[in-house]
C-alpha cells in the first residue's frame, strides 16, 4: 500500500466518524443526557471559541512530531475523550470533556489533510482524489448515522464512535513516519500568529477576514440543532441522513467544477454570493419548511459553504505571497471558527428561547458578511491599496 493509500485511509475513517458525530451528536446530548440548548452548545462550540489559540498551539505540537505519532496520539486522544464522554453525566463536566474533546478533533481535520498533501505527489492517490474519497466517508457515516439512530438507538451513537476512534487509532500506525514542519517551539509558533496578524492589516484581506468568517459561523445554528428540530418536525433518522447528504454532495459538485468556472466569477464575488445564499437559506428554514421545501433548500449548502470556502482561498492565493498564503489561510479558519464557536454558543440560547426562529439570527450575521464583501469589492474595484 502506498504512502497516499495510507494517509488516505487514515482521513476517510476520521471523515467516518465526522459524519456520526456532526449531525447526530445534539441528538444525544439532548436525548441520552438531557441538556438543554445553552448547555449543549457549550459542549459543542465551547473548544471553538479558543481556537484562535488552541489551534494553533496543537498545531505546533504535531509541528514537532512525525504525522505517524501525532495520528496515533491525537485519534487515541478523541478515543478516550469520547470514553469519558459516555460516562459523563453532569453538564458542567459534559462542557469541560467537550473542550478537550473537541478541541481535538477538530485539530485531526488539517492534520489528516496536510499528511495525505506531502505524500501526494510520490504516486495515486492525488491529494484531490484522496480528499473526495474522505469526502463521500463522510456520506456513509452521515446515512450509518441515521440507521443506527433509527433501528438501535441514541444511546449507542457515543459507543460506537468511542470504538471507531479505537479503529482510528490502528490505521494511524500505517500514517506515513514523515516530519510535518520543521519548527515546533513556542517562539516559532508565537511569531508565525504575529506575522499572520500582519498580513490582514490590509483594507481587503481584513475586509475578506470579516465577510468570511461571518458567512461561515452562520453555520452554527444549523450544525448544532438543525438535525434536533428535523426530529421533534416528524423527519425519520433516515430522511435525516438524506438531507445532511444533499448539502455535502452539492458542496463536492461545486468543488469539482469550480475551476470551470468563467473568469467573472471573482473570488470577492464568490464570496457575495455566498451571503447572499446564506440569508435565503437561513430566513427560509426559520419558518421550519416541510420536508420538500428542506431538500430544495439544501441545495443551497454549494453557495453558503463552497462558494464562501472557494472565494476566500482564492482571494488569498491572489493577494497574499506565496510564502504566506498557508499562514493566512490558518488564520482565516481560525478566525472563523472561533466566530462560529461564539455563534454556536448564541445558537443554544436562541434554540432554548425561540427554537426554529433562531434561524433568523444567523440570516442576520450572514447579512453582515455580504455588507462587508461588498465593501471588499468597492476597495478591489478603486484599488486603493495599490
Amino acid at each position: 500500500m502506498s504512502n497516499a493509500w495510507r494517509a488516505t485511509a487514515y482521513l476517510s475513517l476520521f471523515y467516518f466518524i465526522f459524519g456520526l458525530q456532526l449531525p447526530y451528536l445534539p441528538v444525544w446530548l439532548e436525548t441520552a443526557r438531557g441538556l438543554d440548548g445553552p448547555q449543549i452548545s457549550f459542549v459543542l462550540f465551547g473548544a471553538l471559541l479558543a481556537r484562535v489559540i488552541v489551534g494553533p498551539v496543537i498545531s505546533g505540537w504535531a509541528d514537532a512530531r512525525t504525522a505517524k505519532i501525532a495520528s496515533v496520539l491525537m485519534a487515541a486522544g478523541a478515543g478516550f475523550g469520547y470514553f469519558v464522554l459516555n460516562l459523563t453525566f453532569d453538564p458542567i463536566l459534559l462542557a469541560i470533556v467537550g473542550f478537550f474533546l473537541m478541541s481535538i478533533v477538530h485539530a485531526i481535520i488539517p492534520l489528516g489533510e496536510s499528511s495525505l498533501l506531502l505524500v501526494a505527489g510520490e504516486s495515486r492517490p492525488s491529494f484531490g482524489q484522496g480528499r473526495a474519497l474522505a469526502s463521500l466517508s463522510f456520506v456513509f457515516g452521515v446515512f450509518s448515522g441515521g440507521f443506527l439512530i433509527q433501528y438501535v438507538g441514541v444511546s449507542s451513537l457515543v459507543p460506537v464512535i468511542t470504538c471507531l476512534f479505537v479503529g482510528l487509532m490502528l490505521i494511524g500506525w500505517l500514517v506515513p513516519s514523515i516530519p510535518l514542519g520543521e519548527s515546533g517551539t513556542e517562539a516559532g509558533l508565537w511569531s508565525r500568529m504575529a506575522r499572520g496578524i500582519r498580513l490582514y492589516r490590509r483594507p481587503t484581506l481584513y475586509l475578506l477576514l470579516i465577510s468570511a468568517s461571518c458567512i461561515q459561523a452562520a453555520h452554527a445554528f444549523y450544525y448544532g440543532f438543525s438535525t434536533v428540530i428535523w426530529e421533534k418536525q416528524g423527519f425519520s433518522g433516515t430522511e435525516i441522513s438524506f438531507l445532511w447528504v444533499t448539502g455535502v454532495l452539492l458542496e463536492i459538485a461545486f468543488l469539482a467544477f469550480a475551476s470551470k468556472f468563467p473568469a467573472w466569477v471573482t473570488p470577492q464575488r464568490l464570496v457575495l454570493i455566498g451571503a447572499i445564499g446564506a440569508v435565503l437559506r437561513w430566513v427560509s428554514y426559520g419558518f421550519a419548511p416541510d420536508l420538500l421545501s428542506a431538500f430544495i433548500l439544501q441545495n443551497l449548502h454549494a453557495l453558503t459553504f463552497a462558494a464562501t470556502f472557494i472565494g476566500g482561498v482564492r482571494m488569498v492565493h491572489s493577494e497574499v505571497a506565496k510564502q504566506d498564503q498557508t499562514l493566512a489561510l490558518s488564520l482565516l479558519a481560525a478566525i472563523a471558527g472561533a466566530m462560529t464557536g461564539a455563534a454556536g454558543v448564541l445558537s443554544g440560547y436562541l434554540y432554548e428561547g425561540i427554537g426554529v426562529r433562531g434561524y433568523w439570527a444567523m440570516a442576520a450575521l450572514a447579512a453582515i458578511g455580504g455588507l462587508f464583501a461588498c465593501l471588499m469589492m468597492l476597495r478591489i474595484s478603486t484599488r486603493l491599496e495599490r
